[in-house]
């Protein structure tokens, strides 16, 4: 008998790829943990947000988790590689970045990718964005205690800020500054009302988006993030006009919606978010890799791809143990043996030919 561990293959823990993405989710969740831990001993503790806290450390491990193993598949792995090799190896390190940064404030900052595919959608998405990375902002320096304020003994008429433990301003209790800071949530909540509004408003009329939205895929993390600005927007109104009442049970709801919405956000829609990292990937590969030649459909003669993006794709599809070669040859095949050298116009005609003479053949049976 062998002494070998009996191991089944298909189970995760034997996954190379779970047990690096494991890995790197323990040491951001210590990592992160070691970070508010040391500014609440530091610096500031504020009991309020412990649960906070508790919740974006858990919800940035899990992420990191969902993204190594995304990262881990062939066809991503491949383009984080070459970008990787290109950033490595380039000679021209300044203007690279400054195309790239040009290119990242055109399709990150201002959303023009969204915006292509119509304006609506823009004006869903972008308001969205800036809300998130407003409260993000906001919240972050707060529940790690790197930035608080003070009430200086000798004047309870002003506030200090202080940042990192360092007073960095004073500031009227009273003026623009203070109403402000304090209100940055308040800033944070309205576009993204305003985005989920919209968003919730095309879904509703769009028929091409009704037909295949799901409720947990498209339609909850709306509903997700509606609660939370709204919640957050009802705690203004309960200490600001309504003396306090409510406060406790609209506080509590508002910190189980964003924590549950913290924790679901790296199984939900949500996760595109870090994923749209690959498209600067893509961009770097772009930039340092010039167009290595455009590929011909070997049944019709047009080119129709870059040679680089085909010889990818028909890496990665072997990596996957995909074989498309369209002859019985050697592991080592031409470009007349692949199937990728055929446009996709042509597949179109050649599906439609097999179907035509298989219905004819059923046909020609039938009728004898």
């Amino acid at each position: 008998m062998s002494d070998e561990p009996n191991v089944n293959p298909r189970l995760p823990m034997s996954d190379p790829s779970f047990q690096r993405a494991s890995l790197a989710g323990v040491a951001t969740a210590v990592l992160a943990g070691a970070v508010v831990l040391t500014g609440w001993v530091l610096l500031e503790f504020d009991r309020a947000l412990f649960v906070y806290a508790q919740a974006l450390v858990l919800s940035l491990a899990l992420t990191v988790y969902r993204m190594v193993v995304w990262m881990h598949r062939p066809a991503t792995a491949k383009v984080y590689r070459q970008a990787g090799r290109a950033v490595w190896q380039s000679r021209q390190r300044f203007r690279m970045c400054a195309h790239l940064l040009r290119r990242c404030l055109d399709y990150f900052a201002a959303n023009r990718f969204v915006a292509r595919r119509g304006w609506n959608r823009w004006a869903a998405h972008w308001p969205v964005m800036v809300g998130c990375l407003m409260a993000l902002a906001t919240v972050v320096p707060l529940v790690f205690g790197w930035v608080w304020f003070e009430t200086p003994p000798e004047d309870l008429s002003s506030y200090r800020v202080m940042n990192f433990g360092i007073h960095v301003a004073t500031i009227p209790v009273n003026g623009v500054i203070a109403f402000v800071a304090f209100h940055a949530l308040v800033w944070a909540a309205i576009p993204v009302l305003t985005g989920c509004t919209v968003a919730v408003v095309r879904r509703w009329r769009d028929r091409g988006d009704a037909a295949v939205q799901t409720f947990v895929y498209d339609i909850l993390p709306l509903l997700a993030l509606l609660s939370i600005a709204v919640s957050g927007l009802l705690l203004t109104v309960s200490y600001a006009f309504l003396g306090g009442r409510f406060h406790s049970v609209i506080a509590g709801f508002h910190m189980v919606v964003v924590c549950l919405t913290l924790l679901w956000l790296p199984y939900s829609k949500l996760l595109h978010i870090p994923q749209r990292s690959l498209k600067l990937a893509h961009m770097i590969c772009e930039y340092e890799y010039p167009v290595s030649g455009a590929v011909t459909c070997h049944r019709c003669g047009q080119e129709f791809a870059d040679r680089r993006q085909i010889d990818d794709l028909m890496h990665v599809q072997q990596t996957l143990g995909y074989r498309y070669e369209m002859a019985e040859q050697s592991s080592r095949t031409t470009d007349q043996q692949h199937y990728q050298f055929i446009c996709p116009q042509c597949r179109r005609a050649a599906l439609v030919l097999c179907q035509t003479s298989r219905w004819s053949q059923n046909a020609n049976v039938s009728g004898s």
